[in-house]
């Protein structure tokens, strides 16, 4: 129930969404911000979250708010469908790249676009609103970005969320 309040509020918050210019985000401090909040949920469930991050600092212009809350609900997936005994994965390159990779049954072709619709629940079965793909989707939209997603080498699906690269004000 609280998952579900939370997402109602995410969804209403991104309908009035305003950026500040200027705003930096490090990915990966972002993903082990979140990879730390969630780990209790992951070892409650017999799963873990990892972190692979980047070798250098990873900037975009954003809000870390929207960034976590996308972020966020990537992962939450992604331990719900990962299998017991493996880790949901959060891995940062350059340019501007944040993937969350599971172990689960991954997402069939035909439905890959109609994941980031609001409501869309695939089967009734998978529990869920329907709410966490399309403020995935709204989030990395407002900061430019993109999501996509495919199959993970040995099954499992990546999310992928691409950005633009950082631009930084010239002094």
């Amino acid at each position: 129930m609280e998952r579900l309040v939370n997402q109602l509020l995410d969804s209403a918050r991104l309908d009035v969404v305003a950026l500040e210019k200027g705003e930096v985000v490090e990915l990966n401090q972002v993903a082990r911000a979140v990879a730390t909040q969630l780990g209790p949920l992951a070892i409650n469930a017999g799963k873990s979250i990892e972190v692979l991050p980047a070798s250098t600092p990873v900037l975009i212009n954003g809000s870390v708010d929207l960034l976590a809350c996308a972020v966020r609900n990537l992962v939450e997936n992604a331990v719900q469908h990962t299998a017991i005994g493996t880790a949901a994965s959060i891995e940062i390159s350059k340019p501007a790249t944040l993937r969350v990779i599971d172990r689960g049954p991954g997402v069939k072709p035909h439905e890959r676009e109609l994941i980031f619709k609001r409501f869309w629940q695939g089967g009734r079965d998978r529990g869920g609103a329907g709410l966490g793909m399309d403020i995935v989707a709204r989030s990395v939209a407002a900061l430019g970005g993109s999501v996509s997603v495919e199959d993970a080498p040995g099954g499992g699906a990546v999310f992928t969320l691409q950005f633009p690269t950082l631009s930084l004000p010239v002094s």
